[in-house]
């Protein structure tokens, strides 16, 4: 899928939000004039002023991120087609989860993880699979070997449009076996839940794409109607995601009727600061006790939650301090499918406009370690209960 509409984004390697229009770009874009475009957008769009020549001895050398900061690149449109299915929620695919391993050496592509029901488990993949070839078509001869590609390449090679055909040749055990499959639409799952004790709801969220406020509505809903009165919320390794979604999924828990500030941003120009309200309308969730989970590697919209949570909800926090980026990003796309990821504002959370860039959330009650993370975060809410 093509880059058509701006996201912005909050993330940590992946950062996206859907509030502002970005700029048409020229159909003007022999590959040499690229880099001029790219340029031209740094000088007008970059959250600070960037010194013209700098920038450009910066990028020779590393890229747009040498020339800005870590949270901004330049995506080709192989890797642009691919964040934008992270953003949407879906991809054309076989529900297969690979990751790089050394062997002897060498890097290998296991299969770690399959999805239930989807057509990788339903045609006898395995995790721990070693990924040997892929043909992207239902033909022998398009087979490539995967040995020296990375793992962001198989999956390009994996994907595609929903009824095609792909074939793969795994290792497994000492033998090579070929499987042929037909590539679906998959739902990627970023929202998990459960009860978890009496009267305690249990909400995992491990990102923040196009449809994660509707997952969560409908999850903590049925925890709702299973007698949950209190929910831990738990954001640990969330890196982030849409800024819009987050925006959605706090305002389930704003009152009725009152409009709140949840983000402010803040750019280069005064004139272009923004500030994200509650929608005002019906309060789903305000009658619940909550306790938010966090941890090192919660970053960007995870913890616009947690400090939203934390300071304008009165809720607990357990576990760690989170990461620290709270800049915001925006996609620019550009005529060939490929787009420039920028960094044009900082956020500041709720009321209180609460800074998290460097300097993170800290949690109410520090604790380290999953399993003493979760149990503590059951304990503050069993407190809340009896409150």
């Amino acid at each position: 899928m093509l880059i058509h509409l701006p996201i912005l984004i909050l993330s940590l390697a992946l950062t996206l939000t859907g509030c502002a229009s970005a700029p048409k770009v020229r159909t003007v874009d022999p590959e040499w004039i690229k880099p001029r475009v790219i340029l031209n957008m740094l000088e007008r769009y970059y959250y600070k002023e960037i010194d013209r020549n700098k920038c450009v001895e910066a990028m020779l050398k590393g890229g747009v991120s040498e020339c800005t900061d870590p949270h901004s690149y330049y995506a080709d449109a192989k890797m642009a087609r691919l964040e934008m299915d992270k953003i949407s929620g879906h991809f054309g695919g076989i529900g297969m989860g690979l990751e790089g391993r050394k062997v002897n050496g060498q890097l290998e592509i296991f299969v770690k993880s399959v999805t239930k029901n989807a057509p990788a488990e339903k045609g006898g993949v395995k995790p721990g699979d070693v990924l040997f070839a892929v043909s992207p078509t239902n033909r022998h001869s398009d087979m490539k070997l995967v040995k020296g590609l990375s793992v962001f390449e198989v999956v390009n090679l994996v994907r595609g449009e929903p009824g095609t055909e792909l074939i793969l040749t795994i290792f497994r055990a000492g033998h090579y076996k070929q499987i042929r499959l037909v590539r679906e639409d998959i739902k990627i799952v970023l929202v998990e839940s459960r009860l978890i004790k009496k009267g305690i709801g249990y909400v995992q969220l491990k990102g923040f794409d196009m449809e994660t406020a509707h997952d969560f509505f409908h999850a903590v809903q049925a925890l709702k109607k299973n007698q949950a009165r209190a929910l831990i919320v738990d954001v640990r390794g969330n890196p982030g995601g849409v800024l819009q979604t987050i925006c959605q999924i706090l305002s389930f828990f704003t009152p009725s009727g009152k409009v709140s500030p949840l983000v402010y941003t803040e750019g280069r120009y005064e004139s272009e600061n923004e500030v994200r309200l509650s929608n005002g309308k019906v309060s789903y969730f305000s009658n619940l006790k909550v306790v938010v989970l966090a941890d090192r590697n919660s970053a960007s919209a995870s913890e616009i939650l947690t400090a939203w949570f934390r300071a304008d909800y009165g809720a607990v926090v357990v576990g760690e301090k989170t990461f620290g980026k709270g800049s915001v990003q925006q996609n620019f796309p550009l005529i060939d499918g490929s787009y420039l990821h920028l960094t044009i504002a900082h956020y500041f959370v709720g009321k209180k406009k609460v800074p998290v860039h460097d300097i993170g959330v800290q949690p109410t009650i520090m604790v380290e370690g999953d399993k003493a993370q979760l149990k503590r975060a059951i304990a503050e809410a069993e407190k809340l209960l009896k409150n």
